[in-house]
């Protein structure tokens, strides 16, 4: 097998998996969709690659380091929930992502530049950053926003912080539990000013 799904994104700490996995908990009996993310499953995305011969695995590899020494760590958190697709039977739920959007949007643009010249497709779609949650709501009726009011008034009790510092590029595993496989890092740059003798 020469290919592997592939896709670039930022992963959540381990607690804010946890979090966002009590809250999915939370949100199933209100709202019915079909799939709920695994808690490992959880990330942010940059780049979905698709079906990518394994044989350009270095040269997305030495791109991605370079991309990655651009970019400072920076901070993220937890913003309100939304959906994807018809409001009243949507395709995605997802949590937003607040905080330093400027130094996301430009590693996502950098990102994006550095696989264009591999020739992976560029996003024509403004970036939207968020951690998709459920996907294919299956409700009887139309889909209520009460659920997400409340998720949203608990996110905002709950405000969830953390430090972006890390790009990981992901195989997928279609059938799997967890699905994604985390197949490389390329940390963010760690400078620091120079210390004095």
């Amino acid at each position: 097998m020469n290919k592997a799904r592939l896709f670039l994104a930022l992963p959540l700490r381990e607690e804010h998996s946890a979090y966002l996995e009590q809250l999915m908990r939370t949100l199933q009996p209100k709202l019915s969709f079909q799939k709920w993310v695994h808690k490992d499953d959880l990330h942010i995305t940059l780049k979905f690659l698709g079906d990518t011969d394994i044989h350009a695995m270095p040269s997305i590899q030495s791109l991605m380091n370079q991309v990655a020494l651009n970019i400072s760590p920076f901070q993220l958190n937890l913003h309100a929930l939304g959906v994807f697709g018809k409001p009243l039977t949507p395709s995605i739920l997802w949590v937003g992502v607040g905080g330093d959007l400027t130094a996301l949007n430009v590693l996502q643009a950098q990102t994006e530049s550095a696989m264009s010249s591999l020739d992976f497709t560029l996003e024509d779609r403004t970036y939207n950053p968020h951690i998709t949650i459920a996907r294919k709501y299956l409700g009887d009726g139309a889909f209520s926003k009460t659920a997400l009011d409340w998720a949203n008034n608990e996110l905002k009790l709950s405000p969830m912080q953390w430090t972006a510092d890390k790009i990981v590029l992901y195989r997928t595993h279609l059938g799997h539990k967890p699905m994604y496989e985390a197949v490389d890092t390329y940390p963010l740059s760690q400078t620091s000013a120079p210390v004095s003798s």
